[in-house]
C-alpha cells in the first residue's frame, strides 16, 4: 500500500539524484551509496521512474574510488528492473566487459559482481560476445584452484551460457585442468565437491550446445575421467544423444540445468512485519490549540510529518524518517502515506482526539493557507483509501473555499449537499454548488443544479443564484426595479461591476453609498474603486481605497495605482510587494490547475508586473523630461508648483523632487530612451497574445493609459473597442473609441454612438 508513495518523490528520488554528490561529504555519501542497492532492492518496479537518474549515478562515478557500490548497485538494478535497462545495454556492457579485463584485486570481488550484473542484459549479450568471452575465460584460468572466487565464476558463466555461445574449444581444456590441479591445504572437502559438481554442470552445458560437434571433446574428457577415477553417469547417459545429434533431448536437458542454477536474488522477498506503533508519543505531539502564530503552525506540520514516519509500523517509511527530518520537503510528501499508516493502529480514543485536533486546526483563525492546504489534501487521500475522516463536510468546504481550493470546495460541498435533508440549508448549498460550478467553468453543471433543485426541492431561484450563473443582465433588471437600499443596491454594483458599467456604477455609489451598512460599504469599495479608477476620479478613489485592507490584494493593487498617480514610486513599490504577498495563497492553491481556472489569478499577477513596469516607465520618462526641459531659476517654486501644492500637498511634493532630480547625461539619456521603447514594445506584445476577454484586457489597458497618450497605444485601444462591440458593451466601446477622436470632434461622429444611444 505504501510502496507508491515512496516512488513519489520519496527517499528513492532524492538519494538518486546525481547532484547530491558534489554537496555530500565522501563519507556521507559513500554510506548513501551502500545504502542505495537495498533501497533499490525494496521498491523494486516502483523506481522505474528514477532510472535514468540512477544511470546518471552509476555512470558518474564508474572510474571513481566507489567503483565496487556502483557495481553492487548496478548488479541490483538488473535484478528488478531488468527489461526496463535494455536500452542502456550499448552504454553498460562494455564498462561491465572492461571491469573483467582489467580487474588485479585478489579475490576479484568487482569481476564476480560485473559478471552478476551481465546477467540482467541477457538478450542482449550476443552482440557482445566478441567483447565479453575472452576476458570471462581468463577469469575462469587466473583463478585460484579451489577458492570461492573459482566457483561462484564457474556458476555465473553456466547462467551467462544461456544467451552467450561460450567456447568449448577454449573452455573444455580448461575445464579438463581445473579437475585436477592441486588444491592447498585449507580447502575442504565440500569446496572441493562443489567446484566438481560446477564443473561438470558446465562441461554438460557445452555438450548440450555442441551437439555432433562434441566428438571433438568427447575422447579428451574421458580420458581425464578416467586418470582421476571419476564417474559422470549424467554425463556419460547425454553424450549418445549429442553424437546423434538428438536436439529436442538436450535443449530439454540444458532448460533444465539453468533452472536449476538460478540466481537466489531473483526469489520473491518475505513482506516485511508492521512494527508497533507508540500512540502515546503521538498523542501529545498533534495537539494543535496551543498554536497562535504561522511559525508555530508550521512547526506544528514539520514535527507531526517527521514523527508519523518515524512511528510508522511500515519498516519502509520508518527508514526514511532520518532523511526527512534533515530533508522537509521528503517529510511532507510522505505525510499522507504515513498518516494513513499510522491511523491503522490507532485506538478509538487516540483516533478521536487526533480529529479533534485537526479540526481545532481547520477552524482556528491563526492557522496560514500552507497548513490548510495539506490538511484538507489529506481528507481527500484518506476518503480515496476507504479511511474517511469524521469531520464534517461543511467544515471542509468552508476551509477549501477560504483557501481558494474550488476543486476540492466542490466535493465537500456535494457530499454536504447529500448529507442534508433541511430545505433552507439545501438553498444555500445550491447556492454554494452554483457558484463553485461557475467558477470552474462548468456553466452547464450550475445550471443543471438550479433546475434540480426547482425540481426536487421546490427551491425558488434566487437573485444571487442568476449572478453566480453570469446572467448578470438579467439580475440588473430584477435589481433596478428593486428598492435601491441594502443588499439590492449592492447586488446593482456587483452586477454594474461585471458588465463593466463604470460610469454608472459610480453614479449608483454616490446615489446609494450613505443608505449602506458599513459592512456592505466595506463589499462594495473593491466594485466602487475600480470605477473611480477607470473614471480617472482620484480623489474619489482615494476615499473609498481606504476602506479595502491593506493586507488584500486589491487593497495593495489600488494604493499603488494611486501612489503611481501621486508620483510616489517607493511606496507603489511598496504596495505591489504586499498586493504580490497576499495573492501568492491563492496562486498556491491554484498551482496544479487548468491554465482556464487559473487564469484569473495569474492575470492578477500580471498587473502586478504591469505596475512595476509602469513606474519604471514614468521614472525613465520624467528624467528624460528633465533634460529636455529649459533650466529654471533658482529663486524658488514655479507658479505651476504653488498651485500644485494649493490643491495637492503629496503631488507638489513629488514634482518638487522630481524638478530637483540630477538631469540626465547624454549616454544615459540614450539608455533610458531605449528602455522605454523597450517596455512599449513588450507591452504591445503581451497585449497580442492576451486572451480576448474584457476583465483582462481593461486593467492593462487603463494601466498603460497612466503613461502613454490614447495615440500611443491606438492598437490597443481600437482592439479593446472591437471586443466591448462583440460582447455587447457598446457605451465602453463608444468611451474607448472616443479617446481616439481629434480634439474638438463630436462623439456622435462614432457609429457605434448611434447604436449605443439605442438610435
Amino acid at each position: 500500500r505504501w510502496a507508491p508513495e515512496l516512488e513519489g518523490g520519496g527517499a528513492a528520488g532524492h538519494l538518486a539524484a546525481g547532484g547530491g554528490a558534489g554537496r555530500a561529504t565522501p563519507q556521507v555519501f559513500n554510506h548513501l551509496m551502500q545504502q542505495l542497492p537495498a533501497l533499490v532492492a525494496t521498491m523494486r518496479a516502483h523506481l522505474q521512474p528514477w532510472l535514468p537518474e540512477l544511470i546518471s549515478v552509476v555512470l558518474q562515478h564508474w572510474h571513481g574510488p566507489l567503483l565496487l557500490q556502483v557495481l553492487t548497485l548496478l548488479e541490483q538494478m538488473t535484478i528488478v528492473l531488468r527489461h526496463a535497462l535494455r536500452p542502456h545495454a550499448a552504454r553498460l556492457v562494455p564498462l561491465l566487459a572492461a571491469v573483467l579485463e582489467r580487474d588485479t584485486s585478489a579475490q576479484r570481488v568487482p569481476s564476480l559482481t560485473a559478471l552478476g550484473a551481465l546477467e540482467g542484459f541477457g538478450p542482449d549479450l550476443p552482440e557482445f560476445s566478441g567483447l565479453l568471452l575472452p576476458p570471462m575465460v581468463a577469469l575462469v584460468a587466473d583463478a585460484s584452484p579451489g577458492s570461492r572466487t573459482l566457483l561462484e565464476t564457474l556458476e555465473a558463466l553456466h547462467r551467462l551460457s544461456a544467451w552467450l555461445p561460450l567456447p568449448a574449444a577454449q573452455l573444455a581444456p580448461l575445464l579438463l585442468r581445473l579437475l585436477g590441479e592441486r588444491r592447498p591445504a585449507a580447502v575442504g572437502r565440500e569446496a572441493e565437491a562443489a567446484i566438481e559438481s560446477a564443473v561438470e554442470t558446465l562441461l554438460i552445458s557445452l555438450l548440450c550446445r555442441e551437439g555432433r560437434r562434441w566428438r571433438v571433446h568427447k575422447p579428451a574428457v574421458q580420458r581425464r575421467l578416467d586418470e582421476l577415477g571419476l564417474s559422470w553417469p549424467r554425463y556419460e547417459r547425454l553424450v549418445p544423444a549429442a553424437l546423434a545429434n538428438d536436439t529436442p533431448a538436450l535443449s530439454e536437458v540444458l532448460r533444465q540445468t539453468l533452472r536449476v542454477v538460478s540466481r537466489p536474488d531473483e526469489q520473491p522477498t518475505a513482506r516485511p512485519q508492521k512494527l508497533a506503533v507508540k500512540q502515546s508519543a503521538l498523542t501529545w505531539l498533534w495537539e494543535s490549540r496551543a498554536r497562535t502564530t504561522k511559525d508555530d503552525w508550521l512547526e506544528w506540520m514539520s514535527r507531526l510529518a517527521v514523527e508519523l514516519l518515524r512511528e510508522s509500523p511500515a519498516p519502509a517509511l520508518r527508514a526514511c524518517a532520518p532523511v526527512a527530518q534533515m530533508h522537509p520537503p521528503l517529510a511532507r510528501r510522505l505525510f499522507q502515506v504515513a498518516f494513513l499508516a499510522c491511523w491503522a493502529e490507532l485506538d478509538g480514543t487516540a483516533r478521536a482526539s487526533l480529529v479533534a485536533s485537526l479540526e481545532a486546526a481547520f477552524v482556528s483563525p491563526s492557522t496560514p493557507p500552507e497548513i490548510l492546504l495539506p490538511l484538507l489534501a489529506l481528507s481527500e487521500f484518506m476518503e480515496r483509501n476507504d479511511h474517511p475522516l469524521p469531520i464534517p463536510a461543511r467544515t471542509l468546504a468552508d476551509v477549501a473555499t477560504q483557501c481558494g481550493a474550488t476543486s476540492k470546495a466542490l466535493h465537500f460541498r456535494e457530499a454536504e449537499f447529500h448529507s442534508c435533508r433541511a430545505p433552507l440549508g439545501s438553498a444555500r448549498l445550491v447556492e454554494a454548488l452554483v457558484y463553485l460550478h461557475n467558477n470552474l467553468k462548468q456553466p452547464e453543471a450550475a445550471l443543471g443544479v438550479l433546475q434540480a433543485a426547482q425540481e426536487h426541492y421546490a427551491l425558488q431561484v434566487k437573485l444571487s443564484w442568476l449572478e453566480k450563473l453570469g446572467r448578470w443582465h438579467d439580475a440588473l433588471q430584477v435589481y433596478e426595479r428593486s428598492p435601491p437600499r441594502g443588499e439590492f443596491a449592492l447586488g446593482r454594483l456587483r452586477c454594474l461591476s461585471a458588465l463593466s458599467e463604470w460610469s454608472q456604477l459610480a453614479r449608483a455609489s454616490e446615489a446609494v453609498w450613505q443608505q449602506m451598512s458599513h459592512t456592505q460599504q466595506l463589499e462594495a469599495a473593491p466594485l466602487v474603486a475600480a470605477a473611480r479608477w477607470h473614471c480617472q476620479q482620484w480623489e474619489a478613489m482615494e476615499l473609498v481605497a481606504r476602506l479595502i485592507p491593506s493586507d488584500t490584494y486589491e487593497g495593495g493593487f489600488y494604493r499603488a495605482v494611486l501612489a503611481t498617480h501621486r508620483r510616489r514610486y517607493e511606496a507603489a513599490r511598496g504596495w505591489v510587494d504586499r498586493a504580490r504577498s497576499a495573492l501568492h495563497p491563492e496562486l498556491r492553491a491554484i498551482a496544479s490547475d487548468t491554465y482556464s481556472r487559473a487564469h484569473a489569478p495569474l492575470v492578477h499577477a500580471q498587473q502586478l508586473s504591469e505596475v512595476e513596469e509602469l513606474i519604471e516607465y514614468r521614472v525613465l520618462q520624467e528624467g528624460l523630461a528633465a533634460r529636455r526641459a529649459p533650466a529654471r531659476p533658482l529663486d524658488g517654486p514655479s507658479h505651476a508648483v504653488r498651485a500644485a501644492a494649493a490643491s495637492d500637498p503629496l503631488a507638489a511634493a513629488a514634482s518638487s523632487s522630481s524638478s530637483a532630480r540630477a538631469v540626465l547625461g547624454a549616454d544615459d539619456a540614450a539608455r533610458a530612451d531605449e528602455r522605454c521603447e523597450a517596455i512599449r514594445l513588450r507591452w504591445r506584445d503581451r497585449l497580442r497574445n492576451c486572451s480576448s476577454e474584457l476583465r483582462a484586457w481593461q486593467p492593462l489597458i487603463e494601466l498603460r493609459a497612466m503613461a502613454l497618450a490614447p495615440l500611443q497605444q491606438m492598437e490597443a485601444w481600437i482592439k479593446f473597442g472591437s471586443l466591448c462591440r462583440k460582447s455587447g458593451r457598446l457605451e465602453l466601446c463608444r468611451t474607448s473609441l472616443s479617446k481616439l477622436l481629434p480634439p474638438g470632434a463630436p462623439i456622435g461622429s462614432l457609429p457605434v454612438y448611434h447604436q449605443a444611444m439605442g438610435e
